[in-house]
């Protein structure tokens, strides 16, 4: 259901640069099951004039991952999706 939204965010016009997603049972995402490391890569990729969608695949894998999620959630700009 995630990749099914961001197809039709793309489809709608969003910019591919202002959607972001990790599946974190990738193991290429690996680094990112630590949720302070997880919160930093976002940040960094977010705008402060557009919208940043954000897609979090299995996310219970991070430990803490509440402490993450909840401080994006309360950034302007920021749209988050997750899936357990």
């Amino acid at each position: 259901m995630l990749k099914q939204y961001q197809t039709l965010l793309l489809n709608e016009g969003i910019n591919k640069d202002r959607i972001i997603s990790i599946n974190l049972e990738e193991l290429e995402n690996e680094e990112f099951l630590d949720y302070r490391i997880l919160y930093k890569h976002i940040t960094g990729r977010l705008s402060d004039n557009e919208m940043t969608y954000i897609f979090l695949d299995e996310i219970q894998l991070v430990d803490g991952f509440q402490k993450a999620v909840d401080s994006l959630y309360v950034k302007d700009n920021v749209d988050i999706y997750y899936g357990i």
